[in-house]
């Protein structure tokens, strides 16, 4: 069987045995890159906090943010949140897609 693993920046391929756990093992690190823009599909909103409550302005689709970082929603989901020069947007793949 094999797990992708994602931590910070870093994707780790593990291959895991059922019938052996000792001969669980890291196959292999992938560096994945970390997204710098991103642009806005449809009307998209940024917001104050992490938890999207506090609207703090609308943007066109198109619209290209740079992204600073990102964090996730203090909820049960944990919902992932680009952090934006002056808040927080959607890291929904349905509203933004990353463009290098």
């Amino acid at each position: 069987m094999v797990k992708r693993v994602k931590t910070s920046e870093m994707t780790h391929v593990r291959t895991t045995s059922q019938a052996n756990p000792a001969d669980n093992q890291l196959d292999y690190q992938v560096q994945s890159k970390p997204i710098k823009y991103v642009r806005a599909k449809t009307m998209i909103r940024r917001y104050e906090d992490v938890n999207l409550t506090k609207v703090v302005q609308a943007y066109q689709q198109g619209t290209v943010f740079t992204v600073k970082g990102w964090d996730y929603a203090h909820t049960a989901s944990g919902t992932k949140r680009y952090k934006v020069v002056g808040g927080y947007i959607t890291a929904n793949s349905k509203y933004v897609t990353a463009i290098q």
